[in-house]
């Protein structure tokens, strides 16, 4: 999590306001204690990372072909590698602010020091989160670019396509194409096919890359909730009359991730999810949340009115970089497995 740093302007706590500046600061970094004790969603789809310049480039290298049969005495097999797609993301500035009335202060109306603080403080943590789900929302919707509250955000993955795109090229032969979308509805038998599709990704030279994704993310519907929980966790196929065994049963950490709902558009059993790989995403970085600067706080007083502002200032951006690490499914207009 992100830290709080706090200053204050020469004078505040020589007058009235400095009986408001521990309280105010007290509330403050509780807030954010609890807010850390409690697990946000993004941090398990996003490779949590710190950025030292005004903008960092996530690149990277094919890998070796590997070691091939040589006749007796012929020449080594001359191997190599080549640089791969990358991704440059920008750090976004972002600020806020409240103000304590010179009334208030005065008149020490502790209900109104205790909300404005904690809200103040949730809503950069909820900023956060709701600027994550946005971008995987729109990503979903097979968007290369959203708008989050006027700051035009770039969600392509590091070839240029959206994240989930059925022609990802290979940067050694783009004729070479993959895809990890589809349309299938969530189901027992569509999480197979998903979860095979997706292991059965490749990388630049078309070698397997062993792909283990572990983690099924859904929006909060109640529709979503019972088929995923049917699909990855009854023992039983809840499909067939036999009652089959599920071998899906116990093997998938299932993420219900209501801000998604925001970013989606959902219908009754058709709405889009997704498989995340979460080992491969820390090594290849497939979802990036990027913090460049920890939350400043400072307080000044306004000369004009005599209130006491408190504004908050932080750095931070999030993008996406190689799309093996996720696979979505019941994406409308992608083809079917089968």
């Amino acid at each position: 999590m992100p830290g709080i740093i706090f200053s204050e302007a020469s004078g505040v706590a020589d007058s009235i306001y400095g009986k408001a500046q521990a309280p105010i600061q007290e509330i403050v970094l509780s807030t954010a204690k609890t807010r850390e004790e409690t697990e946000s969603a993004y941090k398990r789809i996003f490779k949590m990372t710190r950025s030292t310049h005004y903008a960092e480039t996530y690149g990277g290298v094919t890998g070796f072909k590997g070691f091939r049969p040589t006749p007796e005495n012929g020449a080594n097999n001359r191997d190599g590698m080549q640089e791969t797609f990358g991704k440059t993301l920008k750090n976004i500035r972002w600020t806020d602010e409240f103000v304590v009335s010179h009334e208030m202060v005065e008149d020490a109306l502790v209900m109104e020091f205790n909300e404005r603080p904690q809200g103040f403080v949730d809503g950069f943590y909820d900023a956060r989160e709701d600027y994550a789900a946005a971008l995987i929302g729109g990503a979903l919707m097979g968007k290369t670019e959203i708008d989050f509250y006027g700051q035009k955000c770039d969600i392509t993955s590091a070839d240029g396509l959206s994240l989930f795109n059925a022609a990802h090229p290979s940067v050694i032969n783009s004729s070479n194409v993959q895809s990890n979308v589809c349309s299938n509805v969530l189901s027992a038998e569509a999480l197979d096919l998903v979860e095979t599709a997706h292991q059965n990704l490749r990388d630049d030279h078309m070698k397997s890359l062993q792909i283990a994704p572990m983690t099924l993310v859904i929006p909060n519907t109640a529709q979503a909730k019972r088929i995923a929980f049917a699909a990855a966790g009854s023992e039983r196929d809840p499909l067939t009359s036999n009652n089959a065994f599920n071998y899906q049963v116990g093997r998938w950490n299932i993420l219900v991730w209501q801000r998604l709902n925001d970013y989606i558009t959902t219908d009754g059993e058709q709405f889009p999810w997704f498989t995340l790989d979460e080992v491969y995403n820390q090594r290849f970085s497939t979802a990036i949340f990027q913090d460049r600067s920890d939350l400043k706080i400072r307080s000044h007083i306004d000369e004009s009115n005599w209130s006491n502002v408190w504004s908050g200032i932080a750095r931070f951006v999030a993008g996406f970089k190689d799309f093996r690490g996720v696979f979505a499914g019941g994406v409308t207009g992608a083809a079917a497995l089968v």
